[in-house]
C-alpha cells in the first residue's frame, strides 16, 4: 500500500512543485486547500499557471476544496484519507500584505495549525507533521550566514505568525509526542508564482520595458532561493527518518541584493532601467544569507539552482507562455 502524504495548501506555488515530486516518488497524494489568493482569482495569468502547476497530474492527485481553519470539516478529511504524513504549507504568502489581511494570516497559522495537530492527536496512522515556516522569524539577521538558534524577533504579523505556528507544533510534540519537522525557506522564486515577490515584480517589469525601484539603492540581501530546490528541500525533510524532531534553514545558503537580481535580469533585457533610491524602512528587516549546513550534512539537501541561472530558467518560462 501506498504511503499517504497530505498537502494542505498544497495548490499554491511551492506546493505544486512538492505534489510532483512526491508523485514520482511513488506516494498517494492529497491536497486540501481553500483555492483562494490575495489577489484577483480571474486574472488570466493565475488561471494560465494553475494549468500549469496540475494540468498534466490532475488526475494523480485527491483534491478537497476547504479551509484549513474549519475544524469539522479538516477532521472529516483526515479521518478519511488517513494521511501517514502531513506538510502544512497553508499561509498568506505575502509578508507585506495589506494590514486587513492581518486576522486572517494570524487565525490561517495559529487556528489552522492548531486544528491540524488537534485532528491527528492519537491517531496510530501518523508518522510525521511537517511544519513550513519562514525565515521571517529571524527579524534582524544578527551575523550572515543567520543560524538556526538565533533568537526569534520577527518585525511584522506575517513573521509573528509563523512563529506562532512552530511554538503550537513543538508545544504538540511535547504535550502529545505528535512527531514533527520544522523548515524554514526564504525568498522563494521561479515559474508559476502568481505571489507578487519582488522577483515576479521585476521580471514582469522588465519585460514590460518599466523601469525597477530599488529602494535602499538596491542593497537589502535576500536568500533567493529557486522553487524547485525548496521543493526538495522539503519533501527530503518530510521523507527522511533523520528529519524528525528537527528544524532547518531550506534556501539557496547565499545573499544577493536586490541590485544583484536586476543586474542578472538586465542580461536578458540591456534596456532596462533603474532608479536607485535611498529610502530606508526600518520597519523591514535586515536580512542576508541562511546557514543551511545542517540541512547538507543530516538530509543530503543541496540546492543546485544558483540565482543567475534561476533568473535564466524564469525568463525562459515567461517567454514559453508568451506573457
Amino acid at each position: 500500500m501506498k504511503e499517504k502524504i497530505l498537502l494542505i495548501g498544497g495548490a499554491g506555488f511551492i506546493g505544486s512543485y512538492v505534489c510532483r515530486k512526491l508523485l514520482n516518488l511513488g506516494y498517494e497524494v492529497m491536497v486540501y486547500d481553500s483555492f483562494t489568493r490575495f489577489k484577483d482569482m480571474l486574472e488570466p495569468y493565475y488561471v494560465k499557471c494553475m494549468d500549469i502547476r496540475f494540468g498534466d497530474i490532475r488526475d494523480e492527485i485527491k483534491f478537497h476544496r476547504g479551509d484549513v481553519r474549519d475544524s469539522l470539516n479538516l477532521n472529516f478529511v483526515i479521518d478519511d484519507f488517513k494521511p501517514n504524513r502531513i506538510i502544512n504549507l497553508a499561509a498568506n504568502p505575502l509578508a507585506n500584505a495589506a494590514p486587513e489581511y492581518n486576522k486572517e494570516m494570524l487565525m490561517t497559522k495559529i487556528d489552522g495549525t492548531h486544528n491540524i495537530l488537534e485532528a491527528i492527536r492519537g491517531k496510530d496512522y501518523f508518522e510525521r507533521f511537517v511544519y513550513i515556516s519562514s525565515s521571517m522569524v529571524y527579524g534582524d539577521f544578527l551575523e550572515i550566514p543567520v543560524k538556526l538558534d538565533q533568537p526569534k524577533k520577527p518585525k511584522n504579523v506575517y513573521g509573528m505568525a509563523k512563529y506562532c505556528g512552530e511554538v503550537i507544533t513543538t508545544g504538540f510534540n511535547f504535550m502529545y509526542d505528535i512527531p514533527f519537522s520544522i523548515i524554514r525557506p526564504s525568498a522563494v522564486y521561479g515559474p508559476t508564482d502568481t505571489n507578487r515577490r519582488v522577483s515576479q515584480i521585476f521580471m514582469e517589469n522588465a519585460i514590460k520595458g518599466k523601469t525597477l525601484r530599488l529602494d535602499n539603492m538596491g542593497e537589502m540581501k535576500l536568500d533567493f532561493s529557486y522553487v524547485d530546490d525548496v521543493a526538495d528541500g522539503i519533501v527530503k525533510v518530510t521523507t527522511n527518518d533523520k528529519a524528525l524532531g528537527e528544524t532547518f534553514n531550506i534556501t539557496n545558503g547565499k545573499g544577493y541584493s536586490l541590485l544583484d537580481y536586476a543586474n542578472y535580469l538586465k542580461k536578458h533585457y540591456p534596456d532596462l532601467k533603474m532608479e536607485l533610491v535611498e529610502k530606508k524602512d526600518d520597519k523591514i528587516p535586515k536580512r542576508g544569507a541562511l546557514d543551511i549546513s545542517k540541512a547538507k550534512e543530516l538530509i543530503g539537501y543541496q540546492p543546485k539552482v544558483d540565482l543567475e541561472e534561476g533568473i535564466g530558467l524564469y525568463v525562459d518560462y515567461y517567454k514559453k507562455i508568451g506573457f
